[in-house]
């Protein structure tokens, strides 16, 4: 019975080490997407003078509707 315990512990203890891990991973990828997006708003903005600054709005408004 104890063997049993042990070992459903075991995988509990396991179970919730690759939950962390994937949810670490999970961010670090949702990090990576927004650099680079960024990346692409400030390569963009640096062509076109005239628009500076919309997409930086444009994010901002979608980021508030979505929070609603």
């Amino acid at each position: 019975m104890l063997e049993e315990l042990s070992g459903d512990l075991g995988f509990a203890i396991k179970a919730n080490i690759d939950s962390i891990e994937h949810e670490r991973l999970k961010n670090e990828q949702i990090q990576n997407y927004e650099e680079t997006i960024i990346s692409f708003v400030k390569m963009i903005e640096q062509r076109d003078t005239y628009t500076a600054g919309h997409t930086t709005r444009v994010a901002k408004y979608s980021e508030l509707i979505a929070k609603k």
